[in-house]
């Protein structure tokens, strides 16, 4: 399986997401995809998620929706 870019980037300060799987996510946040997916499925967070296009059985999550879940749930960054 080839992963696409899983770090976050710094560009003048301002940091870039990037598409991640949602295992990898999971794994920043120290939980499980199931957990995860759980947490994605509550109405606030999946009207949000479905009005960006990010579908329940979407793999891959755009950066967009990469950093909403890490905005909401305080998921710290990696070398941050």
């Amino acid at each position: 399986m080839i992963t696409i870019v899983t770090q976050l980037r710094m560009d003048n300060n301002n940091y870039r997401y990037k598409t991640m799987y949602k295992y990898e996510l999971a794994n920043m946040a120290g939980c499980s995809v199931k957990t995860l997916r759980r947490w994605m499925k509550q109405p606030k967070h999946r009207q949000f998620l479905e009005s960006i296009g990010v579908r329940p059985t979407d793999h891959q999550l755009p950066p967009r929706a990469v950093q909403y879940i890490m905005d909401e749930y305080a998921i710290v960054r990696d070398g941050c």
